[in-house]
């Protein structure tokens, strides 16, 4: 699926199946040139509740390649209140502290 603008019901559907290559999916679709894109996947990523898959945005928070995919996976946790990991992510060097400490 790289470099194919997944729609709303297709970043939905991979956000519910929740499993390791979707999530996968997701944070991929953060880094397109489409504002649109990177939108949508960013608002499917907010639906990921399965154990997996937060599991896997976790990973991703520490390991993506990206800043935007980085921040964008901070932004699903500060979104949820977890600061902690938020702040274990800066410690890391994952994330920088305007990222981690903005409201």
């Amino acid at each position: 699926m790289k470099n194919r603008f997944l729609n709303s019901r297709q970043c939905e559907l991979l956000a519910h199946r929740g499993d390791k290559a979707s999530i996968d999916i997701l944070i991929n679709a953060l880094s397109a040139s489409d504002p649109l894109q990177v939108r949508v996947a960013d608002y499917a990523l907010g639906l990921v509740e399965s154990v997996e898959g937060v599991a896997r945005i976790r990973h991703h928070l520490f390991r993506a390649p990206l800043a935007v995919q980085r921040n964008h996976a901070a932004l699903y946790f500060k979104r949820r209140g977890l600061r902690d990991i938020l702040e274990e992510a800066l410690e890391a060097g994952a994330i920088d502290a305007v990222q981690a400490r903005s409201r």
